[in-house]
């Protein structure tokens, strides 16, 4: 019994075996290496289905992006669409191996069913708001002025699943599917402009034509109140809003960006289909953007590095900024603010004298005490608003019946011109400039405020409205001498590298439409919507709303929004952006927006 026990806990043979550790490593890799083998197969073969996948893609991608790039509402874009679609990209696929050969079909002749099955191609109109749901048939369209999206669908293409139908002896699937689709959109954006739009000041009441054009010929040198302090925020006929910039459509929509564009020389896009309107409008943003170019910089003219508007080149005013106002004595050094104050009336006497002309004129007998006013004399005037602006009914006497915000086109020139011109209305009643035929090419008079800007860029460049000892300010009635005047209009507060630049266009005979005006920094593009279709058409236009611009027109800004408790925006409607303006600054934004 002893030597049975020893010979099992000893160095005999079955001790040996039990204690033997050889081989071991042969059991896991039997039992590891079909399981490997399997890994791999698999790998092997699902790399190829997604490298397949990937090719059927590049091939939606492709085909959707060529289509989008036609879908610009014209007659005849759904059929352009579909034939560029299909002759995009010959795409050539590696693995499939199913008989459809080796190019990827882009079939454009069948419309997707509903619910969709490849190949089929659909023209959207709208995209759901979530990616995640799906496209219902109320976002599909077949009419050219309609589709902005093109959805291309790739027909299934299959991979022969050769490995693993060796590694699972024939049980396994023989056959892996895949398919793909994209859509492609085309935003067409339009750049370089202020992200500003206005109701069509001339639309009709119950008007359901969205692509109604401004009636120009109404409005020329006609003054627009395009902004009321008291408004009840409803948008009408001349009232104007904002709009997002392409790419920060939603909440809070840019509003340091909007406040930005609206001063800069560069501007900003906004989409010409579905331009965004931006609610939240502070009054100061505006006026901060809209004064930088009359050369007034409020305490928020500045970027994000706290770096001052007048001291950069983006943010140069007009060359020409008369307003009757004067900015502060010290306007050296890089402080943001430098705002004009209103040139006070001087205070005169029946002989239209100021108390220190009065004394200059005697001083042994005129004093003080025996100066007699009689009444004020301007010595500074900006552009006259429109008479039934300043007497508040235009609603009656305005050029469009029924609109308080339009005006008559009568401004007091005289008075403009006998302050800023040196006019002596007892011997030219009428005002006009012995040089004006000359400089504007025998335009019309009376001027409109916009021409008579022109006349003082074209007639003295260098000085634009001369101050003090240079232009005469005469009495209304009897020609007498008064005073000189003390407007000034080149910019005093601007302190960048480059002065404002004279644009290059002289305004006269012909009325300029193209992209030169843009250069003029007292001209801005504003996009045009017809707000009483919009509404009657179910739209809400109070706050924020979406709406296919059909106009642009230039207005030409005349005068800067001084006083923040009565800022009001006044402009005189230019005329509509030419083709060739519109064309070199609108851009296509073509991209996928969902796979």
């Amino acid at each position: 019994m002893s030597d049975i026990r020893r010979k099992i806990s000893g160095s005999g043979s079955i001790g040996s075996l039990i204690r033997d550790r050889r081989g071991a490593v042969a059991v896991y890799i039997a039992i590891i290496t079909p399981v490997m083998i399997g890994i791999g197969a698999l790998t092997l073969d699902l790399g190829r289905v997604i490298t397949l996948h990937s090719e059927l893609q590049y091939a939606a991608d492709s085909a959707s992006l060529a289509g989008a790039r036609e879908l610009d509402r014209f007659d005849g874009a759904i059929k352009r669409a579909r034939a560029a679609a299909a002759g995009a990209v010959t795409n050539i696929q590696t693995f499939a191996a199913d008989g459809g050969g080796k190019e990827v079909a882009i079939v454009v002749t069948t419309d997707c069913a509903f619910p969709p099955v490849p190949p089929c191609v659909r023209f959207l109109k709208t995209l759901p708001a979530d990616d995640d749901d799906p496209i219902l048939p109320s976002d599909v369209t077949t009419k050219d002025d309609e589709a902005r999206f093109m959805e291309v669908r790739v027909g299934a293409r299959a991979v022969t699943n050769a490995l693993i139908q060796i590694v699972t002896l024939g049980s396994g699937p023989s056959t892996i599917s895949t398919v793909a689709s994209a859509v492609a959109g085309n935003d067409q954006v339009i750049c370089r402009i202020p992200p500003m739009f206005m109701c069509n000041p001339t639309e009709p009441d119950g008007n359901l034509d969205l692509e109604l054009g401004v009636d120009l010929a109404v409005l020329a040198g006609v003054q627009m109140e395009m902004f009321h302090q008291g408004g009840t925020g409803q948008y009408t006929p001349g009232n104007f809003g904002l709009l997002c910039p392409t790419g920060t459509e939603g909440s809070p929509c840019g509003a340091g960006f909007v406040r930005d564009a609206l001063a800069s020389t560069t501007g900003t896009c906004v989409s010409l289909n579905v331009a965004e309107t931006k609610t939240g409008v502070t009054l100061q943003m505006v006026r901060t953007g809209i004064n930088a170019r009359h050369d007034f910089y409020t305490p928020q003219a500045k970027t994000s590095d706290n770096i001052a508007w007048r001291t950069l080149d983006e943010f140069v005013p007009a060359a020409n900024v008369t307003q009757g106002g004067k900015p502060p004595n010290n306007t050296q050094g890089n402080q943001t603010k430098c705002e004009y104050n209103d040139i006070m009336a001087d205070v005169v006497n029946a002989a239209g004298q100021t108390e220190a002309e009065w004394i200059d004129a005697d001083p042994i007998n005129n004093t003080a005490d025996n100066f007699v006013a009689t009444g004020v004399e301007e010595t500074a005037t900006g552009f006259p608003r429109d008479q039934c602006i300043n007497a508040d009914n235009c609603a009656t006497d305005g050029a469009v019946a029924g609109n308080q915000r339009i005006g008559d086109g009568n401004w007091d020139y005289i008075n403009y011109y006998r302050i800023n011109h040196g006019c002596d209305p007892f011997a030219n009643p009428t005002c006009k400039p012995a040089d004006w035929d000359g400089v504007t090419g025998a335009a019309g008079w009376p001027p409109t405020r916009y021409e008579t800007y022109r006349y003082e860029i074209e007639r003295t460049p260098e000085a634009i409205v001369m101050p003090s000892l240079i232009q005469n300010i005469y009495h209304p009635t009897d020609g007498n001498l008064i005073t000189k005047t003390k407007e000034y209009g080149k910019d005093q507060c601007f302190q960048g590298p480059t002065p404002p630049v004279i644009p290059d266009y002289n305004y006269f005979p012909d009325a300029v439409r193209d992209l030169t005006l843009l250069k003029d920094r007292r001209i801005m593009p504003i996009a045009i919507a017809n707000c009483n279709a919009l509404e009657s058409l179910g739209n809400k236009v109070s706050g924020k709303f979406t709406f296919k611009i059909p106009q642009f027109v230039y207005v030409f800004i005349t005068e800067p929004m001084k006083t923040p408790s009565t800022s009001e925006i006044h402009a005189e409607i230019l005329g509509e952006l030419d083709e060739g303006a519109m064309r070199d600054l609108s851009h296509d934004l073509v991209q996928i927006y969902r796979r």
